[in-house]
């Protein structure tokens, strides 16, 4: 198993060499399980979305705004809120564990939701009916 990101599945804005080696990740195994699969070799990777880390976290204090950063940012992930690291942990169990015994090739993607639509701010769901 390996770790790439939800950026490896959509461009970032200002980061490209980031997209792209994440990007290269998630296709590398793909077809790392299709090379291995015959010899029963599971090969997934992970994509976690905004998670609440150390690096982010130096990342948002460095923007100048941190309180408008965050608004910003997790008003685009449905749950509202960035992902703790323990969820991608369970994540990454999951897929080497026997649970997931018929799963291989994928990009398993842990996000809150934030890749589930192409737009999306938490402001417009508040704003518009159900």
């Amino acid at each position: 198993m390996s770790t790439a990101s939800t950026n490896g599945l959509v461009g970032q804005f200002k980061t490209p060499a980031y997209a792209a080696s994440k990007g290269a990740v998630a296709l590398l195994t793909k077809s790392l399980a299709l090379d291995y699969g015959s010899d029963n070799i599971r090969v997934n990777c992970i994509c976690p979305g905004i998670t609440d880390t150390p690096m982010l976290r130096e990342h948002i204090e460095a923007s100048g705004d941190a309180a408008a950063v965050i608004r910003e940012r997790t008003a685009r992930v449905p749950l509202g809120r960035f992902l703790k690291p323990e969820e991608i942990a369970r994540a990454a169990l999951y897929l080497v564990s026997d649970e997931s015994d018929g799963i291989t090739g994928i990009a398993f993607v842990v996000d809150g939701g934030m890749l589930a639509g192409a737009e999306y701010s938490s402001s417009w769901v508040k704003q518009q009916p159900r």
